[in-house]
């Protein structure tokens, strides 16, 4: 059984395949993880970058 930061990216990806969308505000980067994922930023220097598995995931 997978648990905690895991166990939640497990869910969402099972989630996201049937078409469910999430709004997610958190400081950690291990959303990176997550293939087609788009991450969004709210601050000064506001944008957004779209995980791609084929290229590193790094914060901007």
């Amino acid at each position: 059984m997978v648990h905690g930061c895991l166990a939640v990216l497990e869910r969402i990806a099972r989630l996201t395949a049937a078409a469910a969308q999430f709004i997610i505000a958190t400081h950690t980067s291990v959303l990176f993880a997550l293939p087609e994922a788009l991450i969004c930023r709210s601050a000064v220097t506001a944008g957004s970058r779209r995980s791609d598995s084929t290229t590193p995931n790094r914060s901007p």
